[in-house]
């Protein structure tokens, strides 16, 4: 039997988007690793744009600012609401993995890429 290669894990999307909102010191060493387009749900890739939007600009990154851009530039639904946004700090435990749940997310970004390379080879 085939053994399957994970290649999104929403989880790890949803406790790192989290660790961002209850500390967002980490930043520093998100930044240097992610680009939005890494996250596999576009709906975290809203978010996550939001959130370096904001830390780019100088501006805290919390529920209330996150929130606002989001909705000033038209995505608050897209990103699936206030509750949806203010859930995602519920299964952080701890902002200690952060580079590491990065690093991960990176490896699930290149092999998705990579299985699209192959597939449109073969076309």
């Amino acid at each position: 039997m085939k053994q399957m290669i994970p290649t999104y894990d929403n989880d790890l999307e949803v406790v790192l988007l989290g660790s961002l909102l209850l500390d967002s010191r980490v930043m520093t060493v998100v930044v240097e690793i992610l680009l939005p387009e890494k996250f596999y749900d576009v709906k975290h890739q809203l978010i996550y744009s939001a959130i370096l939007s904001l830390y780019q600009s100088g501006t805290p990154v919390d529920l209330i600012t996150l929130t606002r851009k989001l909705k000033q530039d038209g995505h608050l639904e897209d990103a699936g609401g206030i509750v949806y946004i203010s859930s995602l700090t519920n299964r952080v435990a701890s902002v200690t993995n952060v580079q590491t749940w990065c690093l991960q997310l990176s490896e699930y970004y290149m092999t998705i890429q990579t299985i699209y390379r192959i597939g449109s080879d073969k076309s």
